[in-house]
């Protein structure tokens, strides 16, 4: 089978996933590309989808109109790249779509649902089932209809939320769009939206390449490159939006370090060195910076005795995923898809969201007991996010929607 996989761009966790899912079909033996509208990186899979600077300008200018009719958090896409004169979408016999906002728009939608093939909509966040929000910030207003948004400070109810939400009915209603949810949790929320409930709706587990993300023998050797001792426990944290988007828990993680006894462990951070400012006063910290190439990160992995996610609301983060692929275990809060790679008080801890004092437990406990914990994590990954098995798990959706159509 011929199946191309649509995402915006070739950088981000949304198209790490799909990624990661069209490789774990590759590995399946089926023919598997994804569809990019524009490449920052060579050594990417994908191919964009503009041939030339005015096909490039005219995305540009119809993501300006896209952005002005967005508001903050709330993101409209009214206008896009009609992608179904694209040959890669011509000759495929399958449509997965991913993380494709400022890419098509609710009409190359529809459009695409006319074309009599099989469609997969991979959900990597809350923006299909919601008024336009990526996360909801537990707002709960997709569950019957969005207006008078917080998260916009609307008090008007047919606002802008409203409007996105209407049109996205709209979008689906009498779709065979087949939805994927990775974890638990959004699968839940996409069966209670009033814009997605009457969908078919599974969960599928994203998948991560096993061989590659792993554990390493020689630690010694990675502790000696970052200079760290043997009786340090090492905690691992990404910084990545950690000061300027709140869902990301970044206060929570200071409040718990505070804590620890600071002597007993270092923090070593990955990604934008200038969002963890303040925190060498409570924990000896060692700033990696941004990480491009994948051993480094697994390294980094493997250098850790606890990886820390204190994310308020997520639905099935690759760090976490790699973290305990790589036998780490991961301290977090028990929300969104967290329960569905870290098994509590077993391969991890999952704290009461909001609550330092247990994040700071679970960051101590699993730090205590990092070989044990980790080992775990590592088992859970193997039997769960296997290329082969998500992969199988792809192509029996597909067979089943082909017998259906």
């Amino acid at each position: 089978m011929k199946i191309v996989h649509v995402s915006t761009t070739d950088y981000g966790g949304a198209y790490k996933a799909a990624a990661r899912i069209s490789g774990s079909l590759q590995r399946c033996g089926e023919e598997s590309s994804i569809m990019i509208r524009t490449k920052r990186y060579q050594d990417t899979a994908g191919s964009e989808v503009f041939h030339n600077g005015y096909q490039r300008l005219f995305s540009k200018i119809k993501n300006g109109f896209n952005l002005l009719l967005s508001r903050g958090e709330v993101i409209s896409d009214y206008f896009g790249t009609d992608i179904t004169r694209e040959q890669m979408v011509k000759e495929a016999d399958v449509i997965v779509l991913h993380w494709v906002n400022s890419f098509i728009s609710y009409r190359v939608v529809e459009r695409l649902t006319k074309l009599g093939k099989p469609i997969i909509w991979v959900m990597h966040d809350m923006w299909l089932l919601t008024g336009g929000c990526h996360v909801d910030q537990y707002c709960g207003g997709y569950e019957h209809l969005c207006g008078k948004c917080p998260l916009i400070g609307s008090r008007k109810k047919k606002d802008l939320s409203y409007r996105n939400f209407i049109r996205k009915e709209k979008m689906l209603q009498g779709s065979k769009i087949r939805l994927v949810c990775p974890s638990r949790w959004l699968s839940g929320c996409a069966a209670h939206s009033e814009i997605t409930k009457g969908q078919s709706i599974c969960r599928i587990p994203n998948p991560i390449d096993i061989n590659l993300y792993k554990p390493l023998e020689k630690m010694e050797d990675i502790r000696d490159k970052y200079h760290i001792s043997a009786d340090k426990k090492v905690i691992l944290y990404g910084a990545v939006n950690a000061t300027s988007d709140q869902n990301k828990g970044y206060q929570h993680l200071l409040n718990a370090l505070k804590l620890l006894d600071g002597g007993n462990y270092v923090l070593v951070v990955y990604g934008n060195s200038e969002e963890t400012k303040g925190i060498e006063k409570y924990i000896p910290m060692i700033l990696a910076g941004y990480i491009q190439d994948e051993q480094t990160l697994i390294e980094l992995y493997n250098l850790a005795d606890v990886f820390v996610a204190p994310s308020l609301q997520e639905n099935y983060p690759n760090s976490v995923l790699e973290a305990s692929a790589c036998g780490t275990p991961v301290t977090a809060f028990q929300i969104g898809g967290m329960p569905d790679i870290v098994l509590h008080n077993r391969s991890g801890y999952l704290a009461p969201l909001g609550d330092a004092g247990r994040l700071a437990e679970g960051i101590k406990l699993c730090a205590q007991n990092s070989r044990e914990m980790g080992a775990c994590a590592r088992k859970h990954v193997e039997e769960t996010n296997s290329y082969e098995r998500i992969g199988k798990s792809y192509q029996e959706l597909i067979l089943d929607m082909m017998e259906q159509a």
